[in-house]
């Protein structure tokens, strides 16, 4: 934020400019390092930044925050100090938006504020989990480890994501192609050939009547087909955004017969790394419940973690609370038993967090083995039905000329 000064030297001139700084105490210290003695401090209104007026178009992605963390750490293993380490970090790094942010932390570590609670004010960048491990390794002075540590969590979430966008992507393309292809013919290619094939009289097969009556009714209701897609697209996006709307469609993307199957191992996956992760930091366990269910992006996950939070408060422990919900598996409840009656909970968490992992990547590559070959048929069975509702026509075409 740009802030307007008046200040007076040491033999009593008066100097007036601007600073661009996180807040006036910044201001203030910065011009008395300076040599300053602060009269007024002001913050000036300022234009919006591109970044503010189409924050979409710059974000920060994760693997930024990975490398930024992993790098932090090695420079702290080097005995470099955490200022001069952010500094370093901040000359190298190309994203503006994140650029700035580490700027912002740097002028808040001057101003005498710890490096977690400068992070936390940019928790929708690293994470709630990612502040609190910092926070963590301050208080007990291994602060490069929860950095190492950090990064590791973020990174796993990347790939949990990666690995279900790349089971997605290869239906997706494959799709839109043939929706490009089938639409060329329809548009251009068949109204012409089967006008040639009304006027010539020629017998048409079931197939290629089923064909013409296809064609004949988009001609026909075209402008309504068009609206009734722009109605449900629009539909779609707003009914998203309703709270109710929002938790039916987290239900369905956890209880789909494939696709749910991966997101909620997924989901398991990360809720027992998370646990295990900040059981080894030292959190007491409702902080990490929570912490947890603010990382979930599924509602439905979400409200089962609020309910285990709120009966772990009253003192029933965490499986007698996770067995009321159907929606944790059964095997994951009588690990978490297990680990609470032999007071090893996070070497527990770790195996089963293992366990899910490694059952979510079978789930994907069955997915991908399964998505493949059915894509691979049905456009088949499509092309074919195009093909012999054309190719017969011309046949009795033929035959009627010899």
């Amino acid at each position: 934020m740009n802030y307007q000064y008046v200040a007076y030297t040491k033999d009593w001139k008066i100097v007036k400019g601007t600073l661009s700084v996180a807040s006036e105490a910044v201001a203030e210290q910065t011009l008395i390092r300076q040599g300053y003695q602060p009269i007024s401090v002001k913050s000036m209104a300022a234009m919006p930044s591109i970044e503010q007026l189409f924050p979409s178009l710059f974000t920060v992605k994760p693997k930024e925050v990975i490398m930024f963390a992993r790098q932090l750490s090695t420079l702290l293993e080097a005995s470099i100090s955490l200022v001069p380490g952010l500094q370093m970090l901040q000359e190298q790094i190309t994203n503006r938006l994140f650029k700035k942010v580490v700027g912002t932390m740097l002028d808040d570590i001057r101003a005498g504020n710890s490096f977690s609670d400068a992070l936390t004010k940019h928790s929708n960048i690293f994470g709630e989990v990612f502040c609190k491990l910092v926070a963590v390794g301050e208080q007990t002075g291994s602060l490069e480890i929860s950095l190492k540590q950090a990064s590791n969590y973020i990174e796993k979430e990347v790939q949990a994501k990666k690995k279900i966008k790349r089971a997605l992507t290869y239906p997706i393309i494959v799709l839109a192609v043939a929706i490009v292809v089938i639409g060329v013919l329809v548009i251009f290619v068949l109204p012409s050939m089967m006008s040639m094939f009304t006027s010539m009289n020629a017998e048409l097969p079931i197939t290629t009547k089923m064909l013409v009556a296809i064609m004949n009714f988009v001609e026909s209701y075209k402008l309504y087909l068009f609206g009734a897609v722009v109605l449900s697209v629009v539909g779609l996006v707003v009914g998203i955004r309703q709270p109710k709307a929002r938790y039916q469609l987290d239900r369905l993307l956890i209880t789909l017969p494939v696709i749910g199957t991966v997101n909620l191992m997924n989901e398991m996956a990360r809720f027992c790394q998370t646990i295990t992760l900040l059981l080894h930091a030292g959190l007491p366990l409702p902080d990490i419940i929570n912490m947890t269910r603010q990382t979930s992006s599924n509602r439905v996950i979400q409200n089962a973690l609020n309910d285990v939070q709120n009966d772990l408060i009253k003192g029933e422990g965490l499986s007698v609370p996770m067995s009321k919900h159907s929606l944790f598996p059964h095997l994951l409840v009588q690990m978490v038993m297990v680990g609470e009656e032999s007071g090893n909970l996070e070497s527990t968490m770790s195996i089963v967090a293992e366990s899910y992992e490694s059952e979510a990547d079978d789930k994907i590559s069955g997915l991908i083995a399964l998505i493949e070959p059915a894509m691979t048929i049905g456009l088949a069975l499509m092309v074919a039905f195009i093909a012999l509702s054309v190719i017969s026509p011309m046949y009795s075409i033929m035959g009627a000329f010899g």
